[in-house]
């Protein structure tokens, strides 16, 4: 998995959704600093962190993971 490519879609659903790096973090569990740094491609998001985002935002795993 590319976390770039994972940073790069999380952060087009979450515009399109109108959805802030805090409100996820808010509804996720995860920090906000964890999320910033999953959406920059500086970390590579724990199969935990997947789960967590996938259940808050309207999308799938494969979409995600997909080359922009």
């Amino acid at each position: 998995m590319s976390p770039e490519y994972f940073g790069a879609n999380l952060r087009k659903v979450l515009k399109s959704i109108d959805m802030s790096q805090a409100e996820l973090a808010n509804k996720t569990g995860l920090t906000q600093a964890a999320i910033s740094q999953i959406l920059d491609g500086k970390r590579e998001p724990q199969i935990s962190s997947i789960c967590k985002i996938l259940e808050v935002i309207p999308t799938n795993f494969e979409w995600l993971v997909r080359k922009p």
